[in-house]
């Protein structure tokens, strides 16, 4: 019997999107940030946004880090969907943001922001597709900053 060289094929073979128990995506986003005067209700500015985000998804501990803020969010996950939401107030802007991501298996990501003060609200509506990467993706751009 040799029990070794099975296990270490097996070991071996793990995808390493879940390498270290964690599961890694980058998300390719667009979107449109509008900004407008709160009396008159008209848009000053809008215009197209996007990019790509990198996550590392701890679902045991429920958080998430940001490879550009590389920082750990506590989150709420369920049915490998992620949610999380937020209100503030800084310097008398209200702020409300909304974020989803369907991360097992990988999806479409979804952001939704207003921000809001006695005169102007910008709100930015962002939506995108997620894929599962490798951990060396996430940690070149971690590092790169």
């Amino acid at each position: 019997m040799k029990p070794l060289p099975i296990l270490s094929s097996l070991l071996l073979t793990t995808s390493p999107v879940f390498a270290d128990d964690f599961s890694y995506l980058q998300c390719d986003l667009e979107g449109v940030m509008q900004r407008k005067e709160i009396k008159s209700n008209k848009i000053l500015e809008s215009q197209n946004v996007g990019g790509n985000i990198r996550l590392k998804i701890d679902f045991e501990n429920k958080r998430v880090m940001d490879a550009i803020l590389g920082k750990w969010q506590d989150v709420v996950i369920s049915n490998g969907m992620i949610t999380n939401s937020t209100q503030e107030t800084i310097d008398g802007v209200n702020r409300q943001f909304k974020i989803s991501v369907e991360a097992d298996p990988p999806g479409v990501l979804s952001i939704d922001q207003l921000d809001r003060s006695d005169r102007f609200s910008i709100t930015v509506k962002v939506r995108g597709t997620c894929k599962n990467v490798d951990q060396t993706v996430f940690e070149k751009t971690l590092k790169a900053l």
